[in-house]
């Protein structure tokens, strides 16, 4: 579909959103408070209820449900009906009790939360995962196809595609676990760990999340840029939140919560989320690799840039 999209959010996926819609062609305009200098001047709205003026389809990435009720208090008293994509991961919860205030308030909510990393949405490698009303889904779609390599339909549950999009981080971040935990193995004993990821990667686990998390543990390369370590503990809590909200035991989720709260504690919130893999190397001692590895991320970037924000775009 040629409408005009109003994205509400220009963090790090966001703003690769805007850049894959600009490269196909597709009319954009934009809002964040805290990175406005990303967005061109001639597309940037000062405002969500000016940005709501030029199209009423609204996309937003924000990094937590306390974002996304924020932007969502501002669109719902809105008199024409507003179509909004949310493509934030959070509470399944929250997916659901939106999609009733803005069925309530005459207007259209459809969850779509997104695999990818900021440079696979850039280049259309992305897979959205859709939930909501059926015939909004079906338009939804009509939205995304082309922005994305693979668009899902999970079905009329709003909460369901941010319980797949949580299971997918779980999975992902367990991976980096694993990883982290056998690679810390091999050079205790002496043996290259970067060759190890290697010949892993290039056989019994030649899969994408083997090869760029593994080759970012392998390497000991944690720079910011990327999916944020603070964020992945948020996700983490969530999918706590989920399984305790529905009697599922996820022992490897509480390791993984204390893995990325350690790092956190450390002062590593801005680090890609794979920063959380040093701990094994801690844990087995050798001390002076992490400090290498720090030293590494903090002399290309100390602290995260401002346009980097992906906090409240209200």
């Amino acid at each position: 579909m040629s409408a005009t999209l109003g994205l509400i959010g220009v963090g790090n996926l966001g703003e690769q959103f805007m850049l894959r819609c600009h490269k196909l062609g597709r009319r954009v305009v934009a809002y964040d408070k805290f990175a406005k200098k990303k967005i061109p001047e001639k597309i940037r709205a000062e405002s969500i209820f000016e940005l709501t003026r030029s199209t009423k389809i609204v996309v937003s990435f924000v990094p937590n449900d306390t974002a996304l009720r924020s932007v969502v208090s501002e669109l719902l008293p809105l008199q024409e009906e507003i179509f909004h994509i949310s493509c934030s991961t959070v509470s399944p919860h929250l997916s659901r009790e939106l999609a009733y205030a803005h069925k309530k308030s005459g207007h259209k909510f459809v969850a779509a939360p997104v695999f990818a990393r900021p440079e696979n949405l850039r280049d259309g490698q992305a897979c959205f995962i859709l939930s909501g009303a059926t015939e909004d889904v079906q338009i939804a779609r009509k939205y995304l196809h082309d922005l994305a390599e693979k668009v899902v339909d999970f079905g009329s549950d709003p909460g369901a595609a941010n319980v797949v999009k949580l299971a997918g981080n779980f999975m992902i971040a367990s991976s980096i676990e694993l990883i982290a935990e056998a690679l810390a193995l091999v050079e205790k004993n002496g043996v290259d760990r970067q060759l190890t990821m290697g010949l892993m990667s290039s056989t019994i686990f030649n899969c994408p999340i083997f090869k760029g998390y593994g080759h970012r543990v392998a390497t000991r390369d944690h720079r910011p840029g990327g999916f944020a370590l603070e964020h992945g503990l948020k996700d983490i809590n969530l999918i706590l939140d989920t399984a305790n909200q529905s009697a599922q035991p996820l022992p490897l989720a509480s390791l993984l919560q204390h893995r990325l709260r350690a790092s956190d504690n450390f002062g590593h919130s801005h680090l890609d989320w794979s920063a959380f893999a040093l701990r094994s190397t801690a844990d087995g001692g050798l001390h002076h690799q992490v400090d290498l590895a720090l030293q590494h991320a903090v002399r290309d970037d100390a602290k995260p840039k401002e346009d980097d924000r992906t906090t409240d775009p209200k």
